[in-house]
């Protein structure tokens, strides 16, 4: 079942953050690119789980990846 989420409410820093997150990308290699602190990465992470409403980076991954290989195996 497709879950969907609306990303539309996260301010710009916080989808190019999303972004990173999906990608798998740890807080710190986040940081470097984005020029911001380890902390603000944790923050902006914590404030885009919550207006998501998911717990953490694993329910982030399942939400938006698992639609992705269900339609490739139907597919």
């Amino acid at each position: 079942m497709l879950k969907s989420l609306e990303i539309s409410g996260l301010s710009q820093r916080e989808k190019e953050i999303f972004e990173a997150l999906l990608n798998g990308l740890p807080y710190k290699e986040i940081a470097d690119r984005h020029f911001i602190s380890v902390n603000t990465v944790k923050t902006h992470a914590k404030k885009i789980y919550s207006k998501l409403s998911i717990k953490n980076r694993v329910e982030l991954l399942t939400a938006y990846r698992e639609p992705m290989y269900e339609n490739h195996a139907t597919g």
